[in-house]
């Protein structure tokens, strides 16, 4: 249906037209999110199993959380280091203190972050930048904000340093 679809077509247009205008971008992330239009692979097996893990390889950064209005932000950066580029996607999961952890949200890298390009001494890396608006109701307190970056060609993912505990 629609909704499996949503995410691919998404990670196509962000890759072909790329996003100047990031604002529109992230209301379009999370309008697919919120509708529920993840990819048949992400399923209920694939979340917890991701949730548990813990690889070695990193692709980035959770740098800050910030909660305004009623609204939760994560911000951050994501790089796959096998394709020398911005990932494709960046889950977050809820990982709460009981329970299944679950898929809060899915944005895209489109933000220019020089300091990354820098760091990683790459300037393909320069759109690396993501934000996560997740809305109202937040998660529990005690839950773990995990997030990772995602490589649609590979399926592979990994995660990004900085989980946060609500």
């Amino acid at each position: 249906g629609v909704q499996t679809c949503a995410l691919p077509i998404w990670i196509i247009y962000s890759r072909r037209v790329g996003h100047d205008d990031s604002a529109t971008f992230r209301k379009l992330s999370n309008f697919v999110t919120q509708k529920g239009g993840l990819p048949p692979m992400w399923n209920d097996d694939f979340i917890q199993k991701l949730a548990r893990s813990n690889p070695q390889e990193t692709g980035g950064c959770v740098d800050r959380l910030a909660v305004h209005d009623g609204q939760l932000s994560l911000y951050g950066w994501a790089y796959l280091k096998p394709r020398k580029e911005p990932a494709d996607a960046v889950i977050t999961l809820a990982i709460p203190p009981s329970g299944p952890a679950k898929i809060l949200n899915v944005a895209f890298p489109s933000q220019a972050r020089p300091d990354v390009a820098t760091f990683i001494r790459n300037p393909d890396a320069r759109d690396t930048g993501w934000v996560a608006d997740i809305a109202a109701p937040l998660p529990e307190p005690g839950t773990v904000l995990r997030c990772f970056a995602y490589d649609a060609d590979s399926g592979n993912t990994y995660p990004l340093v900085g989980d946060r505990t609500l």
